[in-house]
């Protein structure tokens, strides 16, 4: 059957492009929550998820095109009265990964890439559900730390013994990222969400002191907030974050990307975003001293392949793909997992993706005043077609159109529109199947 959009556009001169490049959904699995994502080499990529009380692994040897659920463990509530689920995870390598569980504070751990898993409990710290896990890391298999909204707890054998600290009254709580200095200290931002307060801790003594490094806003701006770290050497290193825009729009944030060169004591601001704000940048992550991918909330994304001279802003179609997101990028593809949105990779695209659908054939075609979109299926089956913006925003209300009408068609009057670049996206079943965009020049 074939089905029509007529998109009346009426605009003086119109060029009607292909999409070289968009994101393709590899996986998608209802409610899984992304908990650690680890890129282990140019193929092969690791995931721990949550979906609904029990901890996922999945894995990729291809680049993120497909994705293996090699692990799978329910959690039953614990003492018959509180659930556990995973909070936070650390993939140090392809064997050692470690899950943060919820609401009490334990420690599940694998040494074997998933096949066996043990849990380590801490006294009377484990029976405390006020006392939950935040953080993760090790610096190899023997040395780690493990932060609760009360404690920091370190280990330099596996975890087979470890030492439990308590933190300052002033860090009780916060969750915001942590990262070694070397072998013996860490660096952590205790920011609330508000400013960034750099702390030391040794794991050797157990000390706390001020880190000798700070951001700052300029004088009568907002304050600067760190988000995510990623080292690619001892000493360079980069942050994602965010800065709010103006006390009338409080949850709304311009992006930031910084650089250090000395392990986090100083930072250079290396890309403010100026326009399009949302909710600011949350995470990062370099494959080599070229390529990055940096997102955050609101399906934001930015890209570079010259160490971060220059970003570019890609855009993310859905907003429901929005919240707990991870990015990586792995050999040439960036790499994007949301809270039950599945994994996405950034590919190119000729014509129809493979598949189920490759029988359908999608024509944009022109005249002087109108853009015609048609979708021929012999299978009958339902489409959904958004158009945007380039921001993302959605400019029409999404439309629904079936297969099964035969030489069915409908209109859209996008007359109002601006000169700019626009997008539509074709979905079926939950399935990215095609995307375009016209530029109107008035």
């Amino acid at each position: 059957m074939k089905y029509i959009i007529y998109v009346l556009l009426c605009f003086s001169s119109l060029y009607v492009c292909n999409a070289e490049k968009q994101w393709v959904k590899k996986h998608y699995k209802y409610q899984d929550d992304i908990k650690a994502l680890k890129v282990i080499d140019s193929t092969k990529i690791i995931a721990i998820v949550l979906n609904i009380g029990s901890s996922k692994i999945y894995k990729s040897y291809d680049a993120g095109n497909s994705w293996t659920n090699t692990y799978s463990h329910y959690y039953p509530a614990h003492n018959d009265s509180v659930a556990m689920i995973t909070i936070g995870s650390c993939i140090l390598d392809s064997l050692h990964y470690y899950i943060c569980m919820y609401p009490l504070p334990v420690l599940d751990i694998t040494t074997d890439g998933g096949l066996t898993f043990s849990r380590v409990e801490f006294g009377t710290i484990s029976s405390d559900k006020n006392n939950r896990c935040l953080d993760v890391s090790m610096f190899n298999s023997m040395k780690g730390y493990l932060i609760t909204y009360k404690n920091i707890i370190v280990t330099t054998d596996g975890w087979k013994t470890f030492t439990i600290y308590d933190k300052p009254n002033k860090f009780i709580g916060t969750s915001n990222p942590s990262f070694f200095i070397d072998s013996t200290k860490i660096a952590t931002i205790n920011g609330r969400g508000i400013s960034n307060q750099f702390l030391e801790f040794n794991l050797e003594t157990g000390e706390w002191k001020d880190y000798n490094a700070e951001i700052q806003p300029k004088e009568g701006e907002f304050p600067l907030v760190i988000s995510g770290v990623d080292f690619i050497t001892d000493s360079l290193g980069y942050a994602a974050g965010k800065q709010r825009v103006n006390d009338t729009t409080k949850n709304i944030h311009y992006g930031l990307i910084w650089k250090t060169m000395d392990r986090g004591r100083t930072w250079e601001i290396i890309y403010r975003e100026l326009q399009n704000p949302r909710f600011g940048l949350s995470q990062i992550h370099f494959t080599d001293s070229l390529r990055a991918i940096a997102g955050g909330n609101g399906a934001k994304y930015m890209l570079t392949e010259d160490g971060g001279k220059t970003w570019e802003y890609v855009i993310f179609y859905d907003y429901l793909y929005a919240m707990s997101q991870y990015c990586v990028y792995c050999g040439d593809y960036p790499i994007a997992w949301f809270f039950s949105g599945g994994a996405f990779r950034y590919e190119e695209v000729t014509g129809i993706t493979e598949g189920i659908f490759k029988e359908i054939s999608i024509k944009p075609l022109q005249t002087n005043s109108e853009y015609y979109l048609e979708i021929e299926d012999p299978k009958s089956r339902e489409y959904e077609i958004i158009f945007s913006d380039a921001n993302g925003k959605h400019i029409t209300t999404p439309q629904i159109v079936n297969t099964a009408i035969s030489n069915s068609s409908n209109s859209i009057d996008l007359t109002r529109l601006s000169s700019g670049t626009y997008f539509y996206m074709i979905t079926c079943n939950n399935s990215l199947i095609s995307t375009g965009k016209f530029v109107n020049v008035r």
